[in-house]
């Protein structure tokens, strides 16, 4: 064998060799990657809202009470401090949203829900049920309602009843309620102007 060819031998092997690694190099990202998405990763909770999956959900979080289900009547608290239940705003469509003070997503989409309240509030009543079990102080909610001047309702489910009734791990959660009290569909997760629209088409 020449020695040309001996060094163009030691170039392929050598080319070989480099390939190989980085092959396995870009396979071991794919599978991390992969298996990030998989298992949920980190929770994007940056605020955007068209975002899917952007909850705080912990560990094994259950999905919640089924499609097709009686929404549960449980009793809640108004911002004025009156006892009122579900079943009073049966009779029109209703967007039950479970959320906290201190979840960025459920802040974010909370302007969406205004807008969305101004323009179809006569046709579908926008339900914010504070968690507030899980809030430093039983003022959050009402403080953070009258700062940012939301005026859709707003209760309070201060014993935690509602949210351990419809099984509500994660927050924001959105359940989308026929006129007769059935559940139509749920979302978990921040919800846009357009989504809620888009809901409200199919609701009955």
């Amino acid at each position: 064998m020449r020695k040309g060819d001996s060094s163009d031998m030691k170039k392929i092997g050598t080319m070989a060799i480099f390939s190989l690694i980085l092959a396995l190099l870009l396979y071991s990202v794919f599978e991390l990657t992969g298996e990030e998405e998989s298992t949920g990763g980190e929770y994007d909770v940056s605020g955007n809202t068209s975002q899917e999956g952007t909850s705080i959900v912990p560990e094994g979080a259950h999905e919640g009470i089924e499609v097709g289900d009686e929404a549960p009547n449980m009793p809640v608290e108004t911002l004025e401090g009156e006892t009122t239940d579900i079943n009073a705003y049966k009779g029109k469509p209703v967007i039950l949203n479970i959320w906290a003070t201190w979840c960025p997503p459920c802040k974010e989409e909370m302007p969406e829900m205004q807008k969305f309240h101004e323009k179809y509030g006569e046709d579908v009543t926008v339900l914010a049920v504070n968690a507030t079990s899980t809030e430093d102080s039983p003022e959050n909610a009402k403080n953070f309602v009258d700062k940012e001047n939301f005026t859709f309702e707003t209760v309070l489910d201060s014993d935690d009843q509602l949210s351990e009734k419809y099984q509500t791990f994660s927050v924001p959660a959105s359940y989308f309620i026929n006129s007769d009290g059935t559940i139509h569909s749920r979302k978990f997760g921040p919800m846009t102007y357009e989504y809620m629209i888009e809901k409200m088409k199919e609701l009955e």
